[in-house]
């Protein structure tokens, strides 16, 4: 079977990854300063044996957040990204968070991977306390970077999804 075709996995990170992981998030242009500090969360996408991505599902208040979501140009496809979406709303219900999610740039084309993920765009409407910590990090974020980015935050809530926590356990193989 040849690598591309290898089924990935996604096992949460060792010590010993750190530096691996640090490397792939440094060579996709992310900051990868709190993987030391939030090694419990972070988790690598195995295929053929080799560490292809990664992804954190850092627990907040009320919701879960997708941080560090990245892949290898060569190993990107829409199976693996549903794997990932998957495994992330999966974590988000052990961590006892109904919502997953995720901080995309609105000009990012994933945005329509997410979208056909069963991700919606977050709105203060519906998820005004969410959207309040997200928008206070926002805030905080372009005081320090001095930099103004257009997020778009999408969201997978498992109240209206039709599964429960067994059956996201089943779709990622965590028994």
């Amino acid at each position: 079977m040849s690598v591309m075709n290898d089924p990935a996995e996604i096992r949460p990170i060792c010590k010993a990854d750190i530096p691996s992981v640090i490397e792939l998030l440094h060579s996709e242009g992310m900051n990868y300063g709190s993987v030391e500090l939030h090694q419990s969360f972070f988790h690598k996408v195995l295929i053929g044996g080799e560490i292809a991505g990664c992804v954190a599902v850092i627990p907040r208040r009320g919701f879960s957040e997708i941080k560090s979501l990245v892949v290898l140009k060569k190993y990107r496809s829409f199976s693996i990204f549903s794997k990932i979406s998957d495994f992330v709303t999966y974590k988000s219900l052990q961590q006892n968070n109904p919502c997953v999610v995720v901080k995309v740039n609105k000009y990012n084309s994933a945005t329509l991977l997410y979208r056909r993920r069963r991700f919606v765009p977050l709105t203060k409407e519906r998820y005004e306390d969410i959207y309040n910590q997200l928008r206070a990090d926002c805030i905080a974020c372009h005081i320090i970077v001095q930099s103004i980015c257009h997020p778009v935050y999408m969201v997978i809530d498992t109240r209206i999804t039709p599964y429960d926590i067994k059956e996201w356990q089943a779709k990622v193989g965590e028994v």
